[in-house]
Order: C-alpha cells, then structure tokens, then sequence
C-alpha cells in the first residue's frame, strides 16, 4: 500500500470515488425535464431506424446519433425512462478514465495528472450532465477519445514514428463526435490549424496536413449537403437562445462550469493569468499543449462570431467538450510554478473549492435532508389526479404549428408513467377535449415551454375549478 502513503494520490482516489458517486447517487430523483422526454421519446425501441429520424428532426435540437444510440441500448436492456439516465452516467464514468489517460499523455508528471483528473471529476457541471439524460456526457466522451486521438498523432509526429493507427481512430472518434453534434468539428478545425502552423513554420509533414484538411473539408460537406435540413429543422426550436450579454466576456461560462460567479471568475483569473506568464512555453512550441489553447480559442470565437453575424447559435452545454482543454491546461500550468509554496497554494486552492463546493450544493446536502426538487414532479401530480374523480388531462401550447411537435413526448412520458404505476388515466389533446362530451379536465402546465393559459380558457369559455402547484409544475383542473 505504498501508493496511498502519497498524500496527493490519496485525495486523488478520495476525489475520484466522490465523483463516482455524486454521478450515480439520486441519479432519478427528479421525473424527466422536457428535453429528456423527447430523448425517451425517440428512442422507444418499439419503432425502426427510420422513425427514429423523423421523431428526432421534429423535437431534437441536436442530430440523430445519440438518440440511436440509446435506441440500441433500450432495446437490449429494456424500454423504461429511468435508463435514459443511466446511459449518461456511464459515459460520465467512462470520460474520468479516459480523461485520465488523456492527462498522462499530456502532462509532464503523475501529480499534474492526479490534480487535473480530480478536477474533471469532481466538477459540478460534468456532474450535473451526468444526470441528465440527454447527449452531452456522450458528447464529452467521444470528444475525449478524439483529443485523445489528436495527441498521441502530435506525439508520433514529433518522434518521427508511424501515426496511422491514430490517424484511423481519429476519423472514426472525431465523426462520431461531429455527427454527435456540430461544434465538435472545431475540434477537427484546431487540429488542422496547428498542423498549418507547424508546417508554414516548420516546414514539414505536408502529408498529414493536407489528410486533415481534406477530412475537415469532408465533415463540412456532410454538414452543408447531407445534414442542413436537420439543423436548419432543429433552429426552429432552438430560437430561445440569445446573442451573449456584456457578462459572457468577463467569465466565457465559468460561472457555470464551477458551479457559482466567485468560482468561475477565480478559474478564469488563474487560467488567464498562467498563460500570460507562459505564454512563451506554450504559444512557441506548437506542441499537443498549443493545441489545447487554440482549442479553447477557436471553441469561443467561432460560435460567437456566427451568432453575431447570423443567429444564435452559442451556448454552455453546446461547447462542454471546452472544459477538457481547460482543466488540463490549468493543472499543466500550474506545474510549472517554480515557487514551491505558490505551486502548493494554487493545488489546494482548485482542489480545495472544487471539492467544497458540493457542500454548498444539493450534491452532498442530499445525503443527509431533503433534495430540492428542480424537475417538473410529474409522479405527484398524476398521483393526485388518480385520487380525483377527473382520470383525464392535457397539455397545451402556443397557438403556433410547430409546436405540436412538443406534445408528443410529454404524453409519450406521462402514459409510461400511468402505465407503469398501473392507473386509470388517460391523456388526449386539448382540442379533443373541447369538442368531445368530456366535462372535466385536468390541465398539466410547465412553467417552461408552456405559456400563460388563462386566454386560451377563456376564449373557449372554460372555467377554473383548481389549481395545485407542485415543484416545477401546475395541475389546473378545467370546466366546461
């Protein structure tokens, strides 16, 4: 047990097993968010391969790989909406240990690895999309094996030695994680970038270059050509997103990635200011850690540059992938303190609010109270309404066609619930219920995509009997 004697190491083990756990604990506390509904909804093993497409082009806001994905996986290990889930902290998992690899590929000495690998893993975003039963964790996943890909070239390249098997495996990661979701191929785009600069600079491997040129040529015309009726589909609903605001370029979403305003601002401070200090180590050597920076750039500039010029398109969680880059820069740099005690203070210091931050969070306060519930509790409701002499409800929405699409998922959702639980309630659509005998109904309202409904009630000359607020939802019971 010599290993353990390390105090370094010890906390690594200690920070990589909470990890773990803060990514399976209470996995399924919460029901599904309307977003993991459509997930669970596209991926019903019920269907084929080709109805699996049309249902992710008209709810998805991403492309059709992950949802195939999951429906593959419900199909060997059963259809229930709690799996969705599970899928995704698996894959949450799985990126700690290739994170870990991807680290000791990269950083000079076991420690660096340790600190950057313990900060992946505790980070509360990562975390939180490990819970999510959306694409993302994937997303992290396969953009990992691709960097990973990405690195081990650079290496070979430098040692002069035979790159094709990586070469290979970049291909198959790198499609996989564009095809997963666009802003992937800024991974790509990096790649080929730093390969022109050493090539302008260094004058050689033209070949290489030139392979990663044509292959990035190749994705954007898969995009342009193949794919733009999905994505240009999936902006319709996607519209929500804004242009950043003034405070985006004080912290770049490092509030979000560390859980708070303080956090976020103290990780960026220290990151910025680590590269202004070797800026010469890592801007001039155009090795794998000059590949990380552009990364980091080009994840930033391309998709604000397209949201002011176009629409916007730019989001957190559509460039999570920027947090690899980010911890192992961070923990490389701060390896190359020379100033022992600075060194030491910078460790404890990101470790240190990393890890402590779960306190302040519902992550460890589950442990011993009760968890706020931020999902809509749709188990309550439907339990409510069962006890009702109402056993039918609905959803509404905008007077708008596009929208319809929304109401399918939601009442896919529900009826695996009253299903599962054995009920008696039955769901139809609110023009349904408008023009059938039915004289009751219980309305089931999100306060997100839901809009206010009392026009519509009383446009159709409805009356409100009730309203019960549960956490994120509202069951209002209608009259005609």
């Amino acid at each position: 047990m010599l290993w353990l004697k390390s105090p370094l190491k010890l906390f690594f083990l200690i920070f990589i097993l909470t990890g773990l756990v803060l990514r399976f604990y209470n996995l399924n506390y919460d029901n599904l968010w309307f977003d993991e509904t459509a997930t669970f909804w596209v991926s019903d093993p019920s269907i084929n391969f080709s109805e699996v497409v049309s249902r992710n082009i008209e709810t998805e806001g991403s492309l059709f790989i992950y949802d195939f994905l999951v429906y593959f996986f419900n199909k060997l290990v059963g259809y229930d909406s709690n799996n969705i889930r599970i899928y995704s902290a698996i894959f949450g998992t799985l990126s700690i240990i290739v994170f870990f690899f991807l680290s000791k590929n990269i950083l000079k000495s076991h420690n660096a690895c340790f600190v950057s690998t313990s900060l992946f893993s505790l980070n509360v975003y990562l975390i939180k999309y490990s819970h999510e039963g959306r694409m993302y964790s994937f997303l992290i996943f396969i953009c990992l094996l691709s960097i990973f890909s990405i690195i081990k070239i650079l290496k070979k390249e430098k040692q002069k030695k035979n790159f094709s098997k990586y070469l290979f495996f970049f291909f198959i990661f790198q499609t996989i994680a564009s095809v997963t979701f666009p802003f992937a191929v800024i991974i790509a785009g990096s790649f080929l970038f730093i390969l022109f600069l050493k090539f302008f600079f260094d004058e050689k491997n033209l070949t290489l270059f030139l392979i990663a040129l044509v292959y990035l040529i190749f994705i954007l015309f898969l995009y342009y050509f193949c794919l733009k009726y999905i994505v240009l589909f999936n902006y319709e609903f996607t519209s929500w997103i804004v242009n950043p605001e003034i405070k985006f370029f004080t912290n770049f979403y490092f509030s979000s990635f560390f859980g708070s305003r303080l956090l976020g601002i103290i990780h960026f401070l220290i990151l910025i200011g680590l590269i202004i200090k070797f800026r010469k180590l890592i801007l001039y050597n155009l090795n794998e850690k000059t590949f990380l920076i552009y990364l980091i750039f080009f994840t930033y500039l391309i998709p604000t540059v397209f949201s002011y010029l176009f629409f916007p398109v730019i989001h957190e969680r559509y460039i999570i992938f920027v947090l690899i880059p980010i911890l192992i820069l961070l923990s490389h740099l701060v390896f190359e303190i020379n100033n022992v005690k600075l060194k030491n203070f910078f460790i404890i210091l990101l470790l240190g609010m990393n890890f402590f931050n779960h306190f302040f969070e519902s992550n460890f306060k589950q442990f011993y109270e009760g968890r706020p519930r931020y999902k809509p509790s749709f188990d309550e409701a439907i339990k409510y309404i069962e006890n009702t002499d109402t056993k039918n409800y609905t959803f509404f929405f905008k007077s708008d066609p596009k929208h319809d699409n929304y109401l399918k998922p939601l009442f896919h959702y529900v009826d695996h619930i009253v299903t599962k639980k054995n009920l008696s309630l039955k769901g139809e659509t609110f023009q349904n219920f408008l023009v059938s005998e039915e004289k009751k109904i219980w309305l089931i309202s999100m306060s997100f995509p839901f809009w206010p409904y009392e026009n519509v009630i009383n446009k159709n000359n409805l009356k409100l009997v009730k309203k019960i607020n549960f956490p994120s939802l509202q069951i209002i019971k209608l009259k005609k």
